[in-house]
C-alpha cells in the first residue's frame, strides 16, 4: 500500500476524531484501511482516500476499527470500588435537591464499564439505585453501542466477576449471559465523539466522569481539548476518573489531581486549575446546563424494583488456592486450525495481544502451539491471555512450560510474578520478580512491581529502594530496554516515573499502594 495516501487518510481521521497513529496504532490503520478497500471493492488507497474525503459515514466506519473495543466487567475493579464506596457517598452527602447523581462513561465500548458501575451501586444502595443515580454511556462506535444496549455477553467478559455476583445480575441462556432489566434500566447510551461532545437532554451536567483507557488514542493537544470540553459538561467539584496508567497523561492543568488511598482521580475546580498540584477530594456546587446543542433524549426502559441482593459485595473474584499443574495445558483447549492455515506471523500475533484483542489472539496462539508445542513465544502469550481471563492455573502451567524451554527467560519469570501477584500470593510473586531482576537488572517493570509488593507487606525501606532503582534505570535508558520483548509491559515509563517520584517524595502509603 502506498504510504502517501495512507498518511493522508491518517491525517483526515486525526482531524475529525483526534486519533493518533504511532506504533501499534499505525499497524491498525494500515490493516483497517486494507480491509475497507476490500469491503468497498476499490482499486487502492488513493481511491479510498477520495471516497473518504466526501463520506462522513465511511470516516466513522474506519475510525470505529481503529480503537480497541475489547473490555470486561470490573476492569481495574479497585477504582470502581473506591468510587462506589468512598467518592459517591461523599457526593451524595453534599445534597442535590433530590436530583440523581449523574455519571458519564465516556468511551463505553460494549457496555461493560457502565454496567459494572451500575452493579457496584446496586450492591451498595440496592433498590434505591434508580432514584439516586443516572448513568449515561457514550461511544463513537454504533456497532458497539448496539451490543451495549443488547447487554448480552460471553464468558470472556467476566474476568473480574465472581460466580455469585454474576448469578445475581445475569441470566444465562443460549450460551450467553444477559444482564437483567433492572440494571439495564439505569444506563442510557448515546453516540459520543469526544472531540465534539454532546449529550441527551437532561443527562448533564455530570457529577462523575469515567474516561478510562481512552486517552491513549490521543496526542497531548487533543487530550487537553477533550478535557476542556468535558469540563464544560461537569459541575464544579465533579470528579474525573481515568485509567490507572493514564494519570500523568491527563494532568494538564484542566482538572486538579487528587491522590487518596493510593489511587488517583481528578476534580473539576470552579476556575481553571494551575495544574501539577495534588488537591483533596470533595468539592461541592451546582452548575446549570449551558444550553449547547444536545441530542434528542433517550428513554430508559421502565422496570420493576430489583431483587434485594445480599450484603456481601462480591466484587473481588473468588480464587481457589489449589496446586497448579506443571505442564502446558493450552493445547487441551485449542481449537483446530481452520483449513490448515499457517500460524500467524509472530509480530502480528504479539500486536494483537498488546492491543488486548485476546479473543482474536487466542485461537491463533492455539494454532502455533499445535504446529510447535514448544513454541516459547506462543506459550508466553497464551499464558498472558489466560492470566487476563483469570484462569490462573492454566496461565501458570503455560508460563512454567515456557520456563522449562528457556530457564533463563526473563519474561517467563516476570509473568509468573504477575500471575502470583494477581492470585494474592505476594511472597511467591516477589521471588519471581527478584529472579527476573537477577537475570536482567535493567528490567525496571520487575523492580516496580517489587516495590509495590514490598509496600503492601510493610517493608518500607525495601519498597523505596526498588522505586529508586526504577528511577535510575529510567534515567539511564530513557524508558527503554526493560528486557521484555514479547509480553505487554502494561506500564508507561512516564507514568511509572510519576508514581515512583510521588511515593518517594511524600510519606509512603502502605494501604492501597499496589501499583
Amino acid at each position: 500500500m502506498s504510504q502517501a495516501p495512507l498518511d493522508a487518510i491518517g491525517e483526515l481521521i486525526a482531524a475529525r476524531f483526534g486519533l493518533v497513529f504511532e506504533g501499534a496504532a499505525g499497524r491498525r490503520l494500515a490493516s483497517a484501511v486494507a480491509a475497507r478497500i476490500e469491503a468497498r471493492q476499490l482499486a487502492g488507497a488513493a481511491r479510498y482516500l477520495a471516497l473518504l474525503e466526501d463520506d462522513e459515514d465511511e470516516q466513522r466506519t474506519l475510525a470505529e476499527q481503529l480503537t480497541v473495543h475489547e473490555t470486561y466487567f470490573f476492569r481495574e475493579a479497585e477504582q470502581i470500588r473506591f468510587v462506589a464506596d468512598t467518592l459517591v457517598p461523599r457526593l451524595l452527602a453534599t445534597g442535590k435537591d433530590g436530583m440523581p447523581l449523574r455519571i458519564l462513561s465516556a468511551g463505553c465500548s460494549s457496555g461493560e464499564e457502565p454496567y459494572s458501575l451500575a452493579i457496584a451501586l446496586f450492591e451498595r444502595y440496592r433498590e434505591r439505585t434508580p432514584e439516586l443515580f443516572s448513568i449515561t454511556a457514550g461511544d463513537l462506535s454504533r456497532p458497539m453501542l448496539a451490543r451495549a444496549r443488547q447487554a448480552q455477553y460471553s464468558e470472556f467478559s467476566f474476568r473480574g466477576v465472581d460466580a455469585e455476583l454474576r448469578a445475581r445480575y445475569f441470566d444465562f441462556a443460549g450460551g450467553h449471559y444477559r444482564l437483567r432489566p433492572f440494571v439495564r434500566a439505569v444506563v442510557g447510551f448515546c453516540e459520543l465523539n469526544l472531540i465534539e461532545p454532546a449529550f441527551p437532554e437532561g443527562t448533564a451536567p455530570f457529577d462523575i466522569v469515567f474516561m478510562r483507557n481512552v486517552s491513549i488514542y490521543f496526542e497531548k493537544a487533543v487530550r487537553r481539548r477533550i478535557l476542556e470540553a468535558l469540563a464544560g459538561w461537569m459541575r464544579p467539584g465533579a470528579l474525573l476518573v481515568t485509567g490507572v496508567a493514564e494519570t500523568l497523561a491527563n494532568d494538564l492543568g484542566v482538572f486538579e489531581l487528587v491522590e487518596e488511598a493510593g489511587l488517583f482521580h481528578f476534580s473539576r475546580p470552579s476556575a481553571p486549575s494551575a495544574g501539577g498540584r495534588i488537591a483533596s477530594a470533595g468539592r461541592e456546587g451546582v452548575r446549570t446546563p449551558d444550553g449547547r446543542g444536545r441530542m434528542p433524549p433517550f428513554v430508559r426502559t421502565p422496570t420493576s424494583a430489583p431483587p434485594r441482593p445480599p450484603l456481601k459485595p462480591g466484587l473481588r473474584p473468588a480464587i481457589a488456592a489449589r496446586p497448579a499443574r506443571t505442564g502446558p495445558v493450552l493445547r487441551a483447549r485449542a481449537a483446530p486450525p481452520v483449513g490448515g492455515a499457517a500460524p500467524l506471523d509472530l509480530g502480528e500475533l504479539i500486536g494483537l495481544v498488546h492491543d488486548e484483542r485476546y479473543e482474536q489472539a487466542w485461537p491463533l496462539v492455539s494454532v502455533r502451539l499445535q504446529a510447535d508445542p514448544e513454541d516459547h513465544a506462543a506459550l508466553l502469550l497464551g499464558a498472558y491471555i489466560s492470566l487476563n481471563r483469570q484462569r490462573f492455573d492454566e496461565a501458570r502451567a503455560a508460563a512454567l512450560g515456557a520456563l522449562a524451554r528457556d530457564a533463563w527467560s526473563v519474561e517467563a519469570h516476570y509473568l509468573l510474578g504477575l500471575i502470583d501477584k494477581w492470585r494474592g500470593e505476594l511472597t511467591a510473586a516477589a521471588e519471581w520478580f527478584k529472579k527476573a531482576v537477577y537475570l536482567n537488572r535493567h528490567c525496571w517493570p520487575a523492580h516496580f512491581h517489587l516495590g509495590s509488593l514490598y509496600a503492601q507487606q510493610g517493608e518500607v525501606t525495601a519498597a523505596r529502594r526498588a522505586w529508586r532503582a526504577v528511577l535510575q534505570l529510567l534515567d539511564a535508558a530513557g524508558g527503554g530496554g526493560p528486557g521484555i520483548a514479547i509480553l505487554p509491559v502494561g506500564l508507561r515509563p512516564a507514568e511509572v516515573r510519576f508514581l515512583c517520584e510521588r511515593r518517594l517524595g511524600g510519606e509512603l502509603q502502605l494501604s492501597g499502594s499496589g501499583g
